[in-house]
């Protein structure tokens, strides 16, 4: 349990599929709501604002990629 909240990766570099979960949150309006947790060594390592920029560019990068992929149709998304 510790080394899964206590080194997590920046938003999609895991194995977790976030996209999917992205897509979810979308689809009911919920992403308003949505922003980067990351706790990890790599992050604390870096300047606060770093880190913050950093991840929500990742963010940013993961949620326009799915609203991409959901207007171009269900091909995109294989």
């Amino acid at each position: 349990m510790r080394e899964d909240t206590q080194n997590r990766l920046l938003p999609g570099d895991g194995s977790f599929d976030l996209p999917r979960a992205v897509r979810a949150l979308d689809r009911i309006g919920a992403l308003r709501w949505v922003g980067p947790e990351v706790i990890s060594p790599v992050t604390e390592a870096m300047p606060p604002v770093e880190a913050a920029r950093v991840a929500g560019d990742r963010v940013r990068e993961l949620i326009a990629r799915v609203r991409s992929d959901a207007a171009a149709g269900p091909e995109a998304r294989r």
